[in-house]
């Protein structure tokens, strides 16, 4: 991604043995003739002596002259190596590469061991044993090494975005479907603030985008009361989750008002929120080629989805967990080829002794919310289910609950009584050791533990006629 424009930077927040066989070529030499001095006896037996030497000659010369042809059908030297691969390929495609000798001539001849492989470049990674994995789109070099000898395998791959799972990609963003090639031009790079475009072909098809296994999609509103914490302790997995390979990417669906927001309201919204972070900030009215492409599906905020790099797939999500705790997104991360439709929580721990709980207790739905009485008590989280209560009073009321954030992060919420399970009334979800709320008449209120850890706290409740 190229950056267009500076904003500034605002806030705080991974290569035969050489064999020459020497062909011994003899030459038979002539013997000199025999001196004709003493009787045709001795010359006769000189001659025969000469003869003989002549015919032992040329038949140890024979001999040797073969040998010395033998030998030299042997004698051929390997120019380099010969690296075989596919034709064409793409990015995210694995496929094993081979080495052989090659010769004077053409021809190939079998190692006799196993050869060195490196990648030359860093749109293709090499294993010891010759498998490449494309990285991204661009020039592919791979070089392979076997005593003093090297070969070159080269090959432009190309990128092709995935296919749909149906006829055309749809706004559905259900468990197993292929996210569209989407598009935000001028959104914000969140760690920097300036200017860029975000594809996710880009993403997908692109080398420097190698580090990422999974996409985060983080959705948020303006006007979400439960937004703010969620996104925070998503940004507080940095820099763990990008270790990971975990890219993130917070969309803002709506403004404070309910209307669709755009990437400038995402980047004032969350950089205030957030500070500097990892990841961009895009709005989703600037979500192209389909304007609002994530508000035209979700209705419950936050929600997180996670995408897998290599084929762009819907692994997960928030909405399909929301009695599961938060996404694991480090743990998906890691392990993106796992099926993580559904995902079991973490194991809850709890620190309580006996005595710490609420005398209310069972009180962990809203039909059993236990009573509070003006004052001061105590309570604890000892199980994964959060603390309901409830006040009886015709009057004011103030309500104050005092923990360790350090320990756990809890949270305090006033519930609406027509729709429990809906959106609260009001809620109080700050990062301090308290949260408070105050109103008017009877009330049903609940203690969450957001970080789902157990923890102890106390409830100070205050009532004015």
């Amino acid at each position: 991604m190229e950056t267009k424009t500076e904003r500034g930077s605002r806030g705080s927040r991974l290569s035969l043995a050489l064999i020459i066989a020497l062909g011994f070529h003899l030459n038979a030499c002539d013997s000199k003739d025999a001196e004709s001095d003493g009787g045709e006896a001795a010359g006769a037996e000189r001659a025969g002596e000469s003869a003989g030497v002549e015919m032992a000659g040329e038949s140890a010369g024979a001999e040797m002259a073969g040998e010395s042809a033998g030998a030299g059908d042997t004698a051929v030297a390997p120019e380099g190596l010969k690296i075989s691969g596919p034709a064409s390929a793409n990015a995210h495609d694995v496929f094993t590469l081979s080495a052989e000798l090659l010769l004077d001539g053409g021809d190939t001849e079998a190692l006799s061991g196993e050869p060195t492989w490196e990648s030359l470049n860093p749109n293709a990674r090499v294993s010891e044993t010759g498998e490449v994995t494309v990285m991204g789109e661009g020039e592919l070099e791979i070089k392979a090494s076997f005593d003093g000898l090297e070969g070159v395998w080269s090959l432009t791959a190309g990128c092709v975005y995935p296919e749909p799972r149906g006829e055309r990609y749809t706004t559905s963003l259900a468990h197993g479907n292929v996210l569209p090639p989407l598009t935000w031009v001028d959104s914000y790079n969140a760690k920097s603030g300036s200017l860029t475009d975000v594809s996710l072909k880009d993403i997908h098809c692109k080398a420097n985008y190698q580090w990422v296994s999974t996409i985060n999609f983080l959705t948020t509103t303006g006007w979400c009361p439960f937004c703010p914490e969620y996104m925070s302790e998503v940004a507080n997995m940095n820099p763990e989750l990008k270790q990971a390979g975990g890219l993130l990417i917070y969309v803002e669906v709506q403004d404070n008002d309910y209307a669709p927001a755009d990437s400038d309201f995402a980047y004032n919204h969350l950089n205030r929120l957030l500070g500097s972070t990892e990841g961009y900030f895009v709005g989703d009215l600037n979500s192209q080629p389909l304007s609002r492409f994530f508000g035209r599906t979700i209705s419950t905020f936050p929600d997180a989805y996670v995408v897998r790099r290599r084929d762009m797939t819907i692994l997960t999500s928030q909405n399909l967990n929301r009695d599961n705790g938060m996404v694991p997104f480090v743990r998906i991360a890691e392990d993106p080829e796992q099926d993580w439709s559904t995902y079991e929580p973490a194991p809850f721990e709890s620190i309580c002794e006996e005595g710490d709980d609420e005398p209310s207790e069972p009180n962990d739905s809203f039909e059993t919310a236990g009573l509070l009485e003006e004052g001061m008590s105590s309570a604890g989280i000892c199980t994964a289910a959060p603390d309901f209560f409830k006040i009886e009073t015709e009057g004011s009321w103030e309500l104050t609950i005092n923990f360790q954030h350090s320990e756990a992060d809890l949270d305090l919420y006033q519930l609406n009584p027509a729709n429990p399970e809906g959106e609260p009334l009001q809620g109080s979800n700050g990062e301090t050791n308290s949260e408070s709320l105050t109103g008017e008449g009877p009330a049903t209120l609940v203690v969450v533990s957001f970080t789902r850890t157990s923890a102890l706290y106390t409830i100070n409740l205050t009532t004015t006629p």
